[in-house]
């Protein structure tokens, strides 16, 4: 009941009188008219949460140790809902032991210019030469007070377990506590190099049994990087889509 109210008013459905979730133009589980400063899930944000949520509650019920990291947080509202289902699970006691750790990885100050982030990685690594991508540089951008500020208004942060890493991926994963392992990654980078980097400085850290999730499969360039990162490492695992969103979320596990 926690988490239903929770993923409503992450999505706008507290102030509208519309069903929430509807079945909107395009046929799927949408936001029931989510707008507006206070709705931090939008596009087919509800089925996204819905089944990036399921993820992580896969790998938790599996016994996968570890912490939750999020590359690419604009608002915060997929970190919202997956810290409410950590909060629920641990406060309930399903989830043993201590709290786990979210980690917020983000520039905060939306994407680089086009000439501003180069994988030391990998051959490929620029930004992209995508023309419609091009038009994103330097938007998207949420500070990480704002963010932190979204979680507040929803009562996420009183535990002390949310951790912010601030900076450009090639600049703050190199920094990454060794000693933090993880039992999920969810990245939404959007761009080739970051989606690059965010695989080289944190896959080798996730734990056998752990997910790697993906929010921008539907980028060709970012899709190319998870492939390349495949290619590269000899990774076979089955690569998953998620079911329901507008477009494709793939994961696999590791």
């Amino acid at each position: 009941m926690y988490l239903g109210l929770l993923l409503r008013a992450l999505t706008g459905g507290l102030n509208v009188a519309l069903p929430e979730p509807f079945v909107g133009q395009w046929g799927h589980r949408g936001n029931g008219g989510c707008n507006g400063e206070s709705c931090l899930l939008k596009w087919d944000g509800h089925q996204r949460a819905i089944e990036t949520g399921r993820v992580l509650e896969q790998v938790l019920d599996s016994g996968v140790q570890g912490a939750i990291a999020e590359v690419g947080v604009y608002k915060g509202g997929m970190a919202a809902y997956l810290q409410g289902i950590l909060l629920a699970r641990y406060l309930t006691g399903e989830d043993r032991g201590s709290l786990r750790n979210l980690w917020l990885v983000d520039s905060f100050q939306g994407l680089p210019p086009t000439d501003g982030m180069q994988s030391q990685n990998t051959d490929a690594g620029g930004f992209n030469s995508d023309a419609d991508q091009a038009k994103w540089a330097g938007r998207l951008a949420v500070d990480d007070a704002r963010v932190l500020a979204n979680l507040e208004r929803h009562k996420l942060l009183a535990h002390g377990n949310v951790k912010v890493l601030k900076g450009y991926v090639n600049e703050s994963l190199p920094r990454w506590p060794r000693n933090q392992r993880l039992a999920l990654l969810r990245i939404d980078v959007d761009i080739y190099s970051a989606t690059y980097d965010a695989l080289h400085y944190l896959y080798p850290v996730l734990r056998e049994g752990g997910a790697v999730l993906f929010d921008d499969f539907k980028f060709n360039y970012s899709a190319a990087a998870i492939h390349d990162y495949r290619s590269r490492h000899g990774i076979t695992n089955k690569l998953r889509f998620l079911p329901g969103t507008v477009d494709p979320m793939a994961y696999w596990i590791k």
